[in-house]
């Protein structure tokens, strides 16, 4: 599943998710680490593990090489701060690699995150470029953003999720920095999401596992998982393997 959400404030972003109870940046395994992905990101020399600093001063339109992207307003820089494309496994996916130990379907769900952004950085990410009187969108090619794995839903289940935030710059085909076109990115998120199922799909099932489909967009489960209803105080499912 994919929902996207605006981020409105780049200091309230970045506390969040850097904030230690959601283990974003905690030592885990790779799979569980933050890092930077896009063309957009090498070009800025923005490889490798997310850092704090860093993040909060380009969703504050201040990039690694000087350039500042927004406008003036009043006595305040205005710059927004980009989108948060939240990818979200299937609920068996989370409880195979979760509580039954199989960290490969992280690996698979991280893979196929960084393989649907790949594709939108190709196909999606443009900017406007004014000239002579005409406002063109141009595609760039050019993406810049940093990946949050979390592994628990807001009501404490187990959930491989992934936080793309999907950074408001990007390298117009000049070589000038600029800011992103946003509206192809939610007018066509229900695509880029059987996308993603796609991927995901085909990496769970290259790992042994035989999957079905529940939805006609192309949300599936793995076969031969089923999570029982929550039991005690924590809340925690059971994983039942059905023979």
């Amino acid at each position: 599943m994919l929902s996207m959400a605006a981020i409105p404030s780049a200091q309230n972003a970045s506390e969040y998710y850097f904030k230690a109870e959601n283990y974003y940046t905690a030592e885990k395994s790779a799979a569980q680490k933050a890092e930077w992905h896009g063309k957009g990101g090498v070009r800025l020399g923005l490889e490798g593990q997310v850092t704090q600093p860093v993040f909060a001063a380009i969703l504050k339109g201040q990039l690694p090489n000087g350039i500042a992207l927004g406008r003036t307003v009043g006595d305040e820089w205005k710059h927004f701060s980009g989108v948060d494309m939240t990818f979200s496994a299937p609920k068996s996916l989370s409880l195979l690699a979760y509580i039954g130990g199989d960290s490969r379907l992280l690996e698979a769900n991280r893979d196929a995150v960084k393989s649907t952004l790949n594709w939108v950085e190709e196909n999606m990410i443009m900017t406007r470029i004014k000239a002579q009187g005409e406002t063109r969108h141009v595609k760039t090619g050019s993406l810049v953003a940093a990946l949050f794995p979390h592994d628990m839903s807001r009501t404490n289940d187990p959930q491989a999720h992934i936080h793309a935030i999907v950074m408001n710059v990007t390298e117009r085909p000049d070589g000038k920095w600029a800011s992103v076109h946003n509206p192809p990115l939610w007018r066509d998120s229900m695509l880029v999401g059987r996308i993603y199922r796609n991927f995901l799909n085909i990496n769970v099932q290259e790992l042994g596992y035989q999957t079905r489909l529940t939805h006609r967009d192309g949300r599936f489960e793995i076969k031969g998982v089923k999570a029982l209803p929550k039991i005690g105080a924590c809340g925690q499912h059971i994983l039942a393997l059905v023979r």
